[in-house]
């Protein structure tokens, strides 16, 4: 044997534990993440080890999408074990490529697709069908165009992801002519909360999406359904599929808001239809602001008349489910004092339980004391009426 004293301090031979040891010891502490942090800022050397186990987010370039999603891909392929830590993940402009990434994140639970108005490759369509992603849970939809193709259909494309309890769809349009139908039921069977949004109200294609929703293939809506922003005859049409269908239960209220005024184009004024907008929520602390995000979008109009109306259970549900005050205040700022203009809140309301009348006192009232403590509000007629459903 050398002795240690015969040999230059540079020679002494290091002294490391074997990578397959450090790994062993990464993957017991892979939760302790301040354990890891303290490991990483004393030992340079464990840096580069660490780094597969700290990042919280991966952000790939806008302008190099492809140039970073190769990257990623090589990631995954020489550390397969940081797929099992990927939960969220949110894409834009996904390719072929994205679906290799995908069916490498076994775990991931909430996915998010922006197609920048794109439609989803045949390839990208037809291998989520073939090969789902089971442990997806929330999936968020932007800027999608499902085309009548069989092969790219909405429906189709959702048969991917089979245990979905949470779907929102942002100006997302499907044109369902000539497409084979499958059931809402069939393809989404554990859906929970739906959320429909269109800024592009005006593409009738993103009415089918939620006539295929409200279609006769759900015996009940989902427990938390809002949809906003439709044109007037989407909405007019999935107004007659809820009254139709029978799938409204007492849990549920619906509020359709129709808004008539002046439009501005080009610094001039024309008489106009504004757009609807349809909410079917469970009563809920969070419904009025709901409504007055709706209410901030009509602001950029000149608005004369705001037609709100009202589907629940009982009386009594109606009187609770507003802060009428933040309501009143948003109601008059969103009536746009102008010349000539006598502006009018009518509030509609249909009851299940059949209940038609209803005394002034108990609800006209309160809501026209509310307005008139806003400023500008005395100057808005306000009106009260059964519906005629």
């Amino acid at each position: 044997m050398t002795s240690t004293e015969d040999c230059p301090a540079e020679q002494v031979p290091s002294r490391r534990c074997p990578l397959e040891l450090e790994y062993e010891i990464l993957e017991i502490l892979r939760d302790e993440r301040r354990a890891l942090i303290a490991c990483s800022s004393v030992c340079r050397a464990w840096r580069s080890r660490l780094y597969p186990y700290l990042f919280h987010t991966i952000r790939p370039s806008i302008t190099q999408w492809d140039r970073d999603s190769a990257a990623f891909l090589n990631l995954l392929q020489q550390s397969p074990q940081i797929s099992q830590h990927i939960r969220r993940l949110r894409l834009t402009q996904p390719q072929n490529i994205w679906f290799d990434i995908l069916s490498r994140l076994l775990l991931l639970e909430d996915l998010g697709i922006d197609a920048s108005l794109q439609q989803p490759s045949n390839a990208l369509v037809n291998n989520l069908a073939s090969s789902p992603l089971p442990a997806v849970k929330h999936l968020q939809l932007r800027n999608m165009i499902f085309g009548a193709n069989d092969a790219r259909t909405f429906p189709r494309f959702l048969l991917g992801f089979p245990r979905i309890t949470t779907l929102h769809l942002h100006s997302v349009t499907w044109s369902r002519r000539g497409s084979t139908m499958l059931s809402a039921r069939m393809v989404l069977p554990k859906l929970e909360s739906l959320t429909i949004e269109y800024q592009r109200y005006r593409d009738h294609r993103a009415n089918d999406i939620a006539e295929w929703f409200l279609n006769d293939n759900f015996d009940t809506l989902p427990r938390n359904f809002s949809m906003h922003m439709f044109d007037a005859v989407g909405l007019d049409r999935c107004r007659d599929l809820l009254t139709s269908s029978y799938t409204m239960t007492n849990e549920h209220l619906a509020i359709f808001l129709s808004t008539w005024g002046v439009e501005q184009v080009d610094d001039y004024e024309r008489p106009h239809r504004l757009q609807k907008a349809m909410l079917i929520l469970p009563p809920s602390n969070q419904l009025t602001q709901e409504i007055l995000g709706v209410l901030q979008r009509f602001r950029m109009h000149v608005v004369k008349e705001i037609e709100m109306e009202v589907w629940t259970k009982d009386i009594e549900s109606l009187r609770m489910m507003f802060e009428w005050n933040e309501l009143a205040t948003a109601i008059v700022q969103s009536l746009r004092r102008q010349r000539n203009i006598h502006p009018t809140f009518t509030l509609i309301h249909r009851l299940s339980s059949g209940q038609t009348e209803i005394p002034p006192e108990v609800l006209a009232e309160p809501i026209r004391t509310c307005l008139t403590m806003v400023r500008g509000g005395r100057n808005i007629h306000f009106e009260s009426r059964a519906s005629d459903i």
